[in-house]
């Protein structure tokens, strides 16, 4: 941005710089956990203690954890994980 009082541009940020050098494609090393999710339902009812409750769907077993997640939603945004 320029002020149009003084002419001098004003940084965003302390030590951003908009300079095209300074966009290069940076790679993240995402550490942490990364789990098995189980999806079933939706369930009749909630199961009760020493109760089995039948699912009408198919249960899947799908990747999760929270190091999982940033690092496909940082994949997402176009950066090297």
């Amino acid at each position: 941005r320029t002020s149009s009082s003084t002419g001098r541009k004003h940084r965003l940020c302390a030590g951003h710089r908009h300079h095209s050098s300074m966009r290069k494609r940076r790679t993240i090393l995402v550490v942490g956990d990364s789990f098995c999710d189980v999806n079933a339902g939706p369930l009749p009812r909630l199961p009760e203690w020493g109760r089995n409750v039948v699912s009408p769907e198919r249960i899947l077993a799908q990747p999760g954890g929270a190091a999982l997640n940033v690092a496909c939603n940082l994949q997402r945004l176009r950066g090297d994980t």
